[in-house]
């Protein structure tokens, strides 16, 4: 699959995760679904690579990395985002997390010796500002109380900490490991390392038997899992984390169309201007550099 497709493909799928999400807080502990989610997702995972003769046998060395790898993607990262969810607003976890743009320019710098040209910092910037116009009514809306400045560290770490996922990924593949590989293990050590914080932790391993529990973790562990972490890290892969981090910026736009459609929130010119600036980035990010070098001689 062309990458402009792939990284549509993950923005679509992770722009509608956000409303599943949404679906999973309530009853359940936030760890214990997300141990619920990458379990399943793990099964699945597993199931498509035996039926397809994918390899799971892997070296010690490298169970060890998936077990980090998991750790970091399919695990901390987004406990952090359900913890930041249920202090502040989800538009400002948004805004937060799409720091990872610039995180992972700046570790990709730090730990892979990549030099990232000015256009991808131009639209890391764009992305960001966009950011902060659709979702500014949340930002102001944020009083400066212990609970928002927690959720704003909680959201925070979490880009930070899938931002290493990201180039730490880069690092597992160079060993020879297939996504489908990766992915499998990953989200199973993920799922386990979870729900043994939950354990210890004393979260109570319950269960919401009603159609949006259920609709939201199908949706989470067969799409914005399997599907989209696979779309998504093949595109680390081949473009590097500094491009493909930027589908951290354009996935909250798409959710911002799906909470307005599914939900009573009402477009507003901020909003749509901020949509603007990331559909632009991200033309900045896709498109070819010799291209982009034509159409700026040009102007």
């Amino acid at each position: 699959m062309k990458n402009v497709l792939l990284y549509a493909a993950t923005v679509l799928v992770w722009g509608f995760s956000w409303y599943a999400i949404e679906l999973q807080i309530g009853i359940v502990p936030p760890e214990v679904s997300v141990a619920y989610r990458f379990g399943l997702a793990a099964l699945i995972q597993f199931a498509w690579c035996l039926a397809t003769g994918v390899s799971l046998k892997m070296h010690p060395r490298d169970h060890v990395n998936c077990a980090m790898l998991g750790a970091m993607i399919f695990g901390v990262n987004l406990l952090m985002v359900y913890y930041a969810t249920a202090q502040i607003p989800s538009g400002l976890v948004s805004v937060v997390f799409s720091l990872i743009t610039v995180i992972n320019i700046i570790n990709g710098r730090i730990f892979l010796g990549r030099k990232s040209p000015p256009i991808v910092w131009l639209a890391a910037a764009l992305g960001v500002i966009g950011i902060v116009l659709v979702f500014r009514e949340d930002v102001g809306a944020m009083e400066a109380s212990a609970g928002a400045f927690a959720g704003a560290a909680f959201a925070f770490v979490g880009a930070y900490i899938a931002s290493a996922g990201n180039i730490f990924a880069i690092k597992v593949q160079q060993r020879g490991l297939t996504v489908l590989q990766s992915n499998a293990w990953g989200m199973a050590y993920g799922a386990l390392i979870i729900a043994t914080y939950a354990l210890i932790k004393g979260s109570p391993f319950t269960f919401q038997w009603t159609p949006q529990y259920i609709g939201g973790l199908l949706y989470l562990a067969v799409f914005g899992s399997v599907a989209g972490f696979g779309f998504y890290l093949t595109l680390v892969r081949r473009m590097g984390p500094e491009r493909a981090g930027y589908v951290a910026v354009m996935f909250p736009a798409v959710a911002l169309v799906v909470s307005s459609w599914l939900g009573d929130m009402t477009l507003t010119f901020g909003m749509v201007a901020g949509a603007a600036l990331i559909l632009f980035g991200n033309v900045l990010v896709l498109a070819p550099t010799n291209a982009l070098k034509r159409i700026f001689a040009r102007a």
